[in-house]
């Protein structure tokens, strides 16, 4: 490398026609305005669309919410003595008490039971309105000989009454709230419910879906208990999932984070593993614009289990076909994967050192090399003191750095790509040192540093340069390894 000359010193043009306009409106050569920037994506990646896709990548490690870990202990209280008691997972009892309290406020709680494994009580008033105008009321014959509809209104019976008689039960949910549900039971309670009563299928599922596009729902708990609940159906009829549940997720691409969810659950299900595995084939091999991301995140999501995800190189493929023209939407998207998923990581740095090693023109390999800064700043974005090492800087693996290195390489090489990884840089070390970092991260940023001297000279000098200048105390262990390792290497350093 040799920063001397006069056309790797030119900013490329390649690099800025890569940015969308709004991007190039960002000043990101400047570590002060690199951080509000950060404060600005961060609250609007908190709402609107961005949000409720968001809500669904921001932390794997809760696939298990909605299981019985997501329980912390049942609630103790008396029992309401009840006329009857009805044991919903026996499909008998079900079939007796649908058709007995199918016009009731009892068949609604039940309902709402079976389909999530609990249910805040803070939600279970608004879970059940919009419950009640998909049911379909049943007609009888008044006095006169007219038709009526039987009016699903029980305001008055209460809650207590109705778990007594249905055999729910209150939970202290993970996050601290008093939730209701049946427990371990309340699959094979919807298993009845749907068998017995097929009619009711279309009707919950018209619930869940409008559930899925209202907002106020969307926790990280209610994210994963939504994926949960049409998971539970797709899994019971996967031919009606084709027909009825998948084309309307399909349809809107702030769907990708609860659908790389929903197939990621049908994965770890033996009994819906190889519909799984025709689902991530074809999404990952389709023209989709978007469809990516959602197998991006079934993969992101194995980083919790001990089961390797099997379809890495399809979706390298994919990715690398799209990598150079992704939008801001996609680099928030898998920033917030990156930092979960050390799999994902090492994939991303191997597309990245590819794409590279197959390019030959000098400004298709300087595009690639502003997608890898774009990368970097979006992850920059991602950092707090629960996951404080940068993604695509703080590499896991020796064969990361050595597949950025020349990546890195190419970034130096020019004036305009070396000034925005500086700034980028410059922030994220700042911000590191307000927090309880380990050595080994410390270790793993020196490294990287030591790769973007590499074999320069003047790059070497240039490095030393901004840790001297730019004082904090995670610059300053910095300064102190690689100041070392050049001296190992024998390099002539100036004071």
């Amino acid at each position: 490398m040799n920063d001397t000359s006069e056309e790797m010193e030119q900013p490329s043009n390649f690099a800025e026609n890569n940015q969308t306009e709004a991007e190039k409106r960002e000043t990101i050569d400047n570590p002060a305005d690199l951080e509000e920037l950060k404060r600005t994506a961060n609250r609007f990646n908190a709402i609107g669309n961005m949000g409720y896709t968001q809500i669904f990548v921001q932390n794997l490690s809760n696939l298990s919410m909605g299981s019985d870990q997501g329980f912390k202990k049942t609630v103790s209280e008396s029992k309401v003595k009840v006329k009857e008691e009805y044991d919903l997972c026996n499909t008998e009892k079900c079939v007796q008490f649908v058709e007995k309290y199918k016009d009731s406020e009892y068949l609604t709680i039940a309902i709402i039971l079976s389909t999530f494994e609990v249910v805040a009580l803070s939600d279970l008033i608004n879970l059940r309105e919009i419950l009640v105008r998909h049911i379909p009321k049943t007609k009888t014959l008044n006095s006169e000989q007219a038709v009526e509809e039987n009016i699903n209104s029980d305001s008055y019976i209460a809650l207590n009454t109705i778990l007594s008689l249905i055999g729910g039960r209150k939970f202290v949910i993970a996050d601290g709230r008093i939730g209701v549900g049946f427990g371990s039971g309340s699959q094979k309670v919807l298993c009845n419910i749907l068998e017995q009563f097929p009619t009711l299928k279309n009707p919950i599922v018209l619930w869940l879906m409008e559930l899925n596009e209202i907002y106020q729902f969307h926790t990280t708990f209610d994210a994963y208990q939504m994926a949960n609940a049409l998971t539970r159906i797709i899994s019971l009829d996967v031919l009606y999932a084709g027909t009825h549940i998948f084309p309307r997720l399909l349809s809107d691409p702030k769907n990708a984070g609860i659908l790389g969810i929903i197939v990621y659950k049908l994965y770890m299900d033996s009994q819906s593993k190889e519909y799984a595995e025709n689902i991530i084939l074809c999404w990952v091999s389709s023209d989709s614009k978007w469809l990516w991301k959602a197998v991006c995140l079934t993969c992101a999501a194995f980083s919790n289990s001990k089961i390797v995800f099997p379809y890495v190189p399809d979706l390298k493929k994919a990715i690398r076909k799209r990598i150079l023209y992704f939008k801001k939407e996609d680099l928030v998207f898998v920033s917030s994967l990156l930092r979960q998923s050390q799999e994902l990581r090492s994939l991303f740095c191997n597309i990245f050192g590819d794409t590279l090693n197959n390019t030959r023109t000098r400004d298709g390999r300087l595009k690639i090399a502003q997608t890898y800064i774009n990368f970097v700043r979006y992850s920059y974005y991602q950092v707090n003191s629960d996951f404080m090492e940068l993604p695509l800087v703080v590499c896991d693996t020796l064969q990361q750095q050595k597949q950025l290195a020349k990546v890195v390489e190419c970034t130096m090489s020019v004036y305009h790509l070396r000034k925005q990884l500086y700034a980028i840089l410059k922030a994220y070390l700042k911000e590191l040192s307000r927090y309880d970092y380990s050595d080994k991260t410390i270790d793993h940023i020196s490294a990287y540093f030591y790769n973007m001297g590499g074999e320069s000279q003047q790059y070497c000098q240039d490095i030393l340069y901004f840790f001297r200048t730019y004082n904090n105390k995670a610059t300053k262990q910095i300064f102190t390894r690689l100041r070392l390792t050049y001296e190992k290497r024998g390099a002539k350093l100036h004071e």
